[in-house]
């Protein structure tokens, strides 16, 4: 009997250990294919946050052509006073061609479309049709820069700039 156990106990310790060791190897496969698949879900989720941080990048790129600061690629040229003392914008045909080309260019051509928001994209498109508006009333009137007497539809065009800087900025803060 005693003979018995002795073979049955040097049986279990090797078979302990041996049934241990499988045991382990299971779950450490298992933990190191859950870590791939949460690694390859995390360079996915950040090569997309890479791509909406490009096209916000490149759409505010977009917002240099209707600042109220005066510089050459402006939309909306600040001219003198009126005699009420407001302020009197230009329109500028030249750079309204460059804005929409680039616009067209940066959604389509790169690709940065697919990677801004819904509100952003109605935002910007709301511009292009403003600009384009006064685009088609300044190319029929022939002159290198048309004088905007509609206040509220260029304050539109600032609430839209307004909205849009705002959007982009939440739109490359990291939300965890």
């Amino acid at each position: 009997m005693n003979t018995c156990l002795e073979w049955t106990k040097a049986l279990v310790d090797p078979l302990a250990i041996i049934i241990g060791t499988i045991i382990a190897l299971f779950w450490g496969h298992k933990y190191w294919r859950k870590q791939k698949k949460e690694e390859g879900t995390y360079l996915q989720r950040q090569t997309h946050y890479q791509a909406e941080v490009s096209a916000a990048k490149a759409t505010w790129a977009l917002l240099r052509y209707i600042s109220e600061a005066d510089h050459d690629d402006n939309i909306f040229r600040r001219g003198e006073k009126d005699n009420d003392d407001n302020k009197v914008y230009y329109f500028r045909p030249a750079q309204a061609t460059l804005f929409m080309k680039e616009l067209m260019e940066l959604f389509y051509s790169h690709g940065h479309g697919l990677f801004i928001s819904k509100e952003v994209k109605q935002l910007i498109f709301e511009l292009r049709s403003q600009v384009f508006g006064w685009y088609h009333i300044a190319l029929k009137s022939g002159e290198p820069e048309l004088k905007i007497t509609n206040r509220e539809k260029l304050q539109r065009v600032w609430n839209i700039r307004d909205e849009l800087n705002r959007r982009l900025k939440e739109q490359i803060v990291i939300h965890a």
